[in-house]
């Protein structure tokens, strides 16, 4: 009993280091110049940058939540610390930002913790549901590397858009193929752990 404790405190202090960090470099990734901002061109490092704060903005946010709801063993608890890491790396996001001046008051952003609410109890069950070792844990292990899969094509990542400027352009492609990219290899991982965990169950 005292091991599982311990074992939950950890889990709780590596979800909270998480959530801050997120929070920290979502944020970082957000700032530009002047000049950036205004730039016609399509630096690539620029390019890069804008691509990484899409993807820390985005699909990073919703696997902090299934990733919290993983790190406890009773489905109440994944609830709590998904609204938890949610509540956290938008208050470190928004309140360094407004600390720096980046963000003049919280504002209309408000509604992001409206949206966690809900997004936290869904993503937190699936979090908690995926632990199972059997078809419905390995189906909701699959949900990060579809989502992965989806988000670029969803969101229109691919298309080159009109009235972008052409550095955006280039950060949603990107974005699109790195995350793309991302969702395979780790589909892939996934379904050779399964293929692994089934043959080592049949030779039993």
């Amino acid at each position: 009993m005292i091991a599982k404790d311990r074992v939950g405190k950890k889990n709780v202090i590596i979800v909270l280091f998480v959530s801050i960090l997120l929070g920290i470099i979502s944020l970082l990734l957000n700032i530009q110049t002047i000049d950036e901002l205004n730039t016609q061109a399509a630096p690539m490092g620029l390019a890069i940058r804008i691509a990484l704060s899409y993807i820390f903005n985005g699909a990073t946010w919703a696997i902090l939540l299934i990733f919290a709801g993983m790190m406890t063993q009773k489905w109440w608890q994944s609830i709590l610390l998904s609204l938890i890491s949610a509540f956290v790396a938008l208050s470190v996001h928004y309140g360094l930002g407004i600390a720096i001046g980046f963000f003049v008051e919280l504002g209309d952003n408000i509604v992001w913790y409206i949206k966690a609410i809900p997004l936290g109890i869904i993503l937190g069950l699936v979090g908690y549901f995926s632990q199972l070792n059997n078809s419905i844990g390995n189906i909701l292990k699959m949900i990060i590397p579809v989502f992965l899969i989806i988000e670029p094509f969803y969101l229109s990542r691919f298309a080159t858009h009109w009235y972008n400027r052409p550095v955006v352009n280039l950060a949603n492609k990107i974005a699109a193929w790195l995350e793309l990219s991302i969702g395979i290899l780790t589909g892939i991982l996934f379904l050779f752990v399964f293929k692994k965990r089934k043959n080592e169950k049949s030779n039993v």
